[in-house]
């Protein structure tokens, strides 16, 4: 008895289909092993970009901080003969600049003075 052509193709579907069917645990544990590396990756992006952040923010207050002792300093009376304490002050003023700015050469993320 003869089989019409459709019945082979449907054979042949059914044959490939299985194939498919048979290879679908290891697709489906490919795909769960990748989205459990993508979330991993997710929190390692997110978890560095709150640490650039912060890294941002604190650069920012150092470089304010460094304005300000900038300014105090220069606001500073120019010392008088014999005014030992207003020398004092002077010179703590600069080691703390000199300290801000050494800061500032070994972090080579610190925003760099405008020239």
């Amino acid at each position: 008895m003869d089989r019409p052509s459709w019945v082979t193709g449907v054979n042949e579907w059914q044959t490939a289909l299985r194939g498919e069917l048979a290879q679908l645990p290891e697709t489906l544990r490919q795909l769960r092993e990748a989205a459990a590396n993508i979330q991993v990756v997710s929190k390692r992006l997110a978890d560095a970009t709150a640490g650039l952040e912060q890294l941002t923010a604190m650069s920012t207050a150092m470089a304010e901080a460094q304005k300000r002792v900038d300014a105090l300093a220069s606001s500073l009376p120019i010392p008088r003969p014999g005014a030992d304490a207003d020398e004092r002050v002077r010179r703590a003023m600069e080691d703390v600049r000199d300290a801000l700015q050494g800061m500032a050469r070994l972090n080579p993320l610190w925003p760099k003075p405008r020239q």
